[in-house]
């Protein structure tokens, strides 16, 4: 497996914040046949997230909260509206069976979800992403 194993992506909210979105490559395996040049591939990703801006006033409204619990709360989370977004993507080199593939990965952010009950330790809201992962190839001709 060659290429580049993480990319970021980033979204912009309805309330003003901007968060970025890491996808992380761990694994790539040849999973048996498909109709797609005979292959199919499992991707195994980790995704973190975390702010590049938030504003000020969403920063106060949280200032006098208590520290998010290790484990997230479940009580207090309100979905907010994605303005802008740019997807995450990693093109990745690997051997199968079959051959030499390209494959693509691209992960896109499909819900937000904030928290202002809680803070992080920047004093900022909680924000969870929720995203989907396309994958596609095709084989390196030779």
């Amino acid at each position: 497996m060659e290429g580049q194993i993480v990319a970021d992506g980033e979204v912009e909210l309805s309330d003003g914040t901007k968060l970025r979105f890491r996808t992380t490559l761990i694994d790539i395996k040849e999973i048996g046949f498909s109709y797609f040049d005979g292959v199919n591939f499992n991707v195994s990703l980790s995704i973190g997230v975390s702010t590049i801006s938030v504003p000020q006033n969403l920063k106060d409204s949280v200032s006098s909260r208590p520290l998010s619990p290790a484990q997230l709360p479940q009580e207090g989370w309100e979905t907010v509206d994605i303005v802008g977004a740019k997807p995450a993507t990693l093109n990745i080199k690997t051997t199968s069976s079959k051959g030499n593939f390209e494959v693509k990965i691209v992960t896109e952010p499909m819900m937000v979800a904030r928290n202002l009950l809680y803070k992080n330790i920047l004093n900022e809201p909680l924000y969870i992403l929720n995203t989907i992962t396309k994958i596609s190839w095709k084989k390196i001709k030779e």
